[in-house]
């Protein structure tokens, strides 16, 4: 309610985008290090975009004490550039490193500014000409700057072919090497044990039940009692609790780790009861959910593969190996979940290599139990 609902909310966040003083996020400066985003309590500052979400922000300026680079600041809708631009037609001067150091050319096209980061403390002077911003580079040899690049009207990079990096017979033998071990690599030696894995953003699995994160006894209690702050959500370390697709309540989702039984900060942070404190010893034993396996995806069963992640990576050992006969008739190792031992960590749904769901999910419990 408090979140998507509240009268009072909603006429502040319509309102904040009138205000003069907000605070802004200089990209220029930002090194995507991700502090200030860290320390919102509101969750509104997107460090890959550069922007702040003026709705959402609160205004607790937590923000402004964490960045390093001064990239975060309160500032007017207009904010003032710390260096003053010259004026059309005059040269513009930029810092690079000394002979045979790496530079990297940053360049907004939108504002025109530009700017080159040095990895080493020696400095040198060199001046672009205005009319056409170009992508400098240094030779380790001459120290000789010259353009590689440069930006079109329409905003593409264009490399300059009198200027680019020379390509020695080595360079392209070995190039040539790669691609042509690369194509003659088989398409089903992926996912074993050693070998490649496919390029494939794994998807969260369709459950039948949610997940309630543990310490909340049972799913109508925790529906009554969560108050839809997020509080818990911000204080997951292993990225599991999330914003379920209502966007009222969080649920447990382990694409991208699993609820480690040691950690209990999300009970340690509920404000209103709705997630109840845990020690570690009953962190351990309480059972959020159980374990299934799913033939039609496990590499064991369909390709005859020998995966043993999901063994090795549960924590109560509730996970083992027994024979079986494949899909293509040979005999293999599949899963065997003890329900009686699992809790519902998704350590094996968060190991899995099938893509792009993973062979063995975690299904809720309506009612939480101790194991």
């Amino acid at each position: 309610y408090c979140t998507n609902l509240c009268p009072v909310g909603t006429f502040l966040g319509l309102l904040s985008k009138l205000a003069i003083f907000r605070v802004r996020l200089d990209a220029s400066k930002c090194r995507n290090c991700m502090a200030c985003s860290d320390h919102c309590k509101a969750h509104c500052i997107d460090v890959t975009n550069h922007r702040v979400d003026a709705e959402r922000c609160v205004g607790c300026m937590n923000c402004l004490g964490t960045c390093k680079f001064g990239a975060i600041r309160f500032s007017p809708a207009v904010p003032k550039p710390l260096d003053e631009l010259p004026a059309s037609g005059q040269e513009r001067k930029f810092d690079v490193p000394a002979e045979g150091d790496s530079i990297r050319l940053v360049a907004n096209l939108v504002s025109d500014v530009h700017e080159i980061v040095s990895p080493t403390s020696g400095i040198q002077q060199i001046a672009v000409p205005e009319e056409a911003p170009e992508v400098v580079g240094m030779s380790p040899s001459s120290g000789e700057i010259r353009p590689i690049s440069t930006v079109s009207q329409d905003n593409e990079v264009v490399p300059l072919s009198g200027d680019m990096p020379r390509v020695t017979r080595r360079d392209a033998l070995m190039g040539s090497m790669i691609l042509a071990g690369a194509a003659l690599l088989p398409k089903d030696a992926l996912c074993a044990e050693g070998d490649l894995a496919p390029v494939t953003r794994k998807e969260p699995y369709p459950r039948e039940t949610a997940i309630c994160p543990p310490g909340s006894i049972h799913a109508r209690r925790f529906a009554r009692h969560c108050t839809g702050c997020m509080l818990c959500v911000r204080a997951c370390h292993n990225q599991v609790l999330r914003v379920d697709n209502s966007g009222l309540r969080p649920v447990l989702s382990f694409e991208r780790g699993y609820c480690r039984p040691t950690c209990h900060d999300c009970g340690d942070v509920c404000p209103s009861g709705a997630i109840l404190p845990l020690t570690r010893e009953q962190k351990t034993s309480i059972q959020i959910g159980r374990a299934v396996w799913v033939k039609e995806n496990c590499l064991n069963y369909v390709k005859g593969k020998r995966c043993k992640a999901c063994k090795r990576a549960c924590p109560n050992g509730a996970i083992s190996l027994v024979e079986a006969v494949s899909l293509k008739g040979k005999p293999c190792q599949v899963p065997s979940v003890d329900t009686e031992r699992c809790i519902g960590c998704g350590a094996c749904e968060y190991v899995c290599a099938a893509r792009p769901l993973a062979a063995i999910h975690v299904e809720g419990n309506v009612q939480q139990r101790e194991v």
